[in-house]
């Protein structure tokens, strides 16, 4: 799993969304935007 983000190596804020298909994990970083969602079961 990552904690750090692959295009910049800063630290990844995590969180969960729910979206119409179910609820899903967000990695995402603040510095330059990458993101990452994977669904939660």
């Amino acid at each position: 799993m990552l904690t750090h983000c692959p295009e910049c190596q800063s630290k990844l804020h995590e969180g969960q969304h729910k979206f119409p298909d179910g609820i899903f994990v967000v990695k995402y970083c603040k510095n330059c935007g990458f993101r990452e969602e994977r669904a939660l079961f």
